[in-house]
């Protein structure tokens, strides 16, 4: 899970890039007065979706959101601390090693 805070203002700023392997996003606004406003759209406005303060926002894809997109906030005070939480989709399954299995009485081939 990655991790990261980022400081807003009046002017949009870019929370995360776009990324097809995310699969949560957790959104803090840990001011105690402000509202940030988030967006996935290219603009983003005090007519987007508000977040007040020290309050939280869960998207994750379990609910039908599409996570992946880039996400863009702004806030109505300048100097707002926003704490996000990514969480991603394994990219891979790692296939299970199978261990040998010696048929009863067979003699082992490491004496």
């Amino acid at each position: 899970m990655a991790t990261k805070r980022v400081t807003v203002g009046t002017t949009k700023v870019t929370l995360v890039e776009r990324n097809e392997a995310r699969s949560a996003l957790l959104i803090c606004n840990a001011h105690s007065t402000a509202i940030i406003y988030v967006s996935d759209e290219g603009d983003v406005s005090t007519e987007s979706f508000p977040i007040f303060p020290k309050t939280t926002m869960l998207l994750s894809f379990n609910e039908g959101i599409e996570v992946e997109k880039k996400i863009l906030v702004i806030s109505d005070t300048a100097t707002t601390y926003v704490h996000i939480w990514e969480c991603f989709k394994r990219v891979k399954e790692i296939p299970e090693e199978k261990p040998d299995v010696q048929e009863p009485g067979a003699k082992d081939p490491s004496m």
